[in-house]
Order: structure tokens, then C-alpha cells, then sequence
């Protein structure tokens, strides 16, 4: 149904407005649209399902096209490699791993769908706060001089 390439544009925003802008708008969109996602969903007429399951994508790709340079760009760069891939891979076994678990023994419940949509909401209200606590680019110190790392964009036409 799709591929990867709406995540290039995504990754331009996020260069134009900023990772953090661009991430936080996907988390409040993900909360704001797990209602009416599933409520489409569990309509199964496929003209409603897949327009929602785009806009779901989207929003998901707002948040997942910015997420490696946001992280990057919060670590010092002696251990942005390490410190980056480790911190990705153990979130994704702490948190990606076990949702569609959850998601799956909330499906068996009477409302389900509600239920599930009340998850991710609850997932979209706790990631605006482990965004604020990130460090932020301009305040990362680098070990190697202790001094603030510069963050400069590369404004070099392609």
C-alpha cells in the first residue's frame, strides 16, 4: 500500500521547521486521530479505511522521518552512533515490541476498538514529555572540548 518515500518529505520539514516542531505535531495528531481512525476502521468499508489508514501513515511518518537526526542531534557526538542505535533498539523492544501485544489482548475486549484508541491516546500524551526532556542540539556538550556543540544547517544548494 505504500513505501518509504513520503518519509523524504517528512525529513524536509523537519529540516525547515525543526525536528522537534515536526515531531510534536505528529504525536498530538497520532492522539487527536486514534479515535476517528478506529471509528472508520471498524466501519470496514474500504472508501473510509484506506483514506484513514493514510492519514495515519502520515502522521506516523511525521514523527518516525525526524526521529534519527532528533536523536542524534541530542547526544554528544563521541556517542551519537552507539548511543543513538542502542537507545532506538532498546526502545523498540520496551515499547514497540510489547504494543502490538497490547493492542492485540485489548482487541478480545467488548469496545475494543475504543480501548485501543484510549491506548495510543495515552501513548501520545506521555511522548510530549520525553520529547521536552531530550536534550535539545544547542545544549549538547561535546566530551572532547567541553564545549556546547554547534548545530549548523547545511545551506549548500544540492
Amino acid at each position: 500500500m505504500r513505501d518509504s518515500s513520503p518519509r523524504a518529505g517528512v525529513a524536509h520539514l523537519s529540516d525547515v521547521f525543526g525536528r522537534r516542531t515536526v515531531y510534536a505535531v505528529g504525536l498530538v495528531g497520532t492522539g487527536l486521530f486514534a479515535f476517528p481512525y478506529f471509528g472508520l476502521v471498524d466501519t470496514t468499508n474500504a472508501r473510509l479505511v484506506v483514506p484513514a489508514t493514510a492519514v495515519a501513515l502520515f502522521l506516523h511518518d511525521l514523527q518516525y522521518g525526524s526521529q534519527a537526526t532528533l536523536i542524534a542531534e541530542g547526544l554528544d557526538a563521541r556517542l551519537r552512533s552507539s548511543g543513538g542505535g542502542l537507545g532506538y533498539q532498546l526502545g523498540s523492544v520496551g515499547a514497540g515490541g510489547p504494543a502490538p501485544l497490547i493492542a492485540a489482548a485489548l482487541l478480545q475486549r467488548p469496545g475494543s476498538s475504543t480501548v485501543i484508541s484510549a491506548y495510543i491516546v495515552g501513548c501520545s500524551a506521555i511522548s510530549p514529555a520525553a520529547l521536552a526532556l531530550m536534550p535539545r542540539a544547542d545544549r549538547v556538550i561535546d566530551s572532547q572540548s567541553h564545549d556546547r556543540a554547534v548545530v549548523v544547517a547545511d545551506t549548500t544548494p544540492p
